[in-house]
This record gives C-alpha cells, sequence and structure tokens, in this order.
C-alpha cells in the first residue's frame, strides 16, 4: 500500500508507517536526519523527510 502511495504522489522515499504517535515520535527523534510525522491512513502515522512532508500535505494529508 505505503509503495502505491510512494509512487502515485511521486514521493522520495517510502513512509515509515507506525501504529501510535509515541512509537512514530520515537522514530522520527533517533532518524540520522529530521524527520516529521503525518496522520496517514487507517489511523496510522507516518514517518517521512520534510520534502515528502511537504508533498503530503499538498495532497491533503495532516501533519500529526
Amino acid at each position: 500500500m505505503l509503495k502505491n502511495i510512494k509512487n502515485k504522489l511521486n514521493l522520495r522515499y517510502e513512509p515509515m508507517s507506525l501504529k501510535s504517535k509515541t512509537l512514530a515520535e520515537n522514530c522520527a527523534a533517533h532518524c540520522i536526519k529530521t524527520h516529521m510525522l503525518i496522520l496517514g491512513e487507517n489511523d496510522r502515522f507516518w514517518v517521512v523527510c520534510p520534502s515528502d512532508f511537504s508533498r503530503l500535505l499538498k495532497a491533503g494529508y495532516e501533519a500529526a
């Protein structure tokens, strides 16, 4: 599913999908480069790079 979203929205990387916001925040905090959170589909939180974050916001997704 995330591979389809990556291709459809022309994202740089495939989002990391996590079940809880706490896990997603922890994952983003431990990434080497800056990552941000998006409220994805099916009540999942996506950890994405800044360029993908802006593309997802323009596509109608919400920041978490």
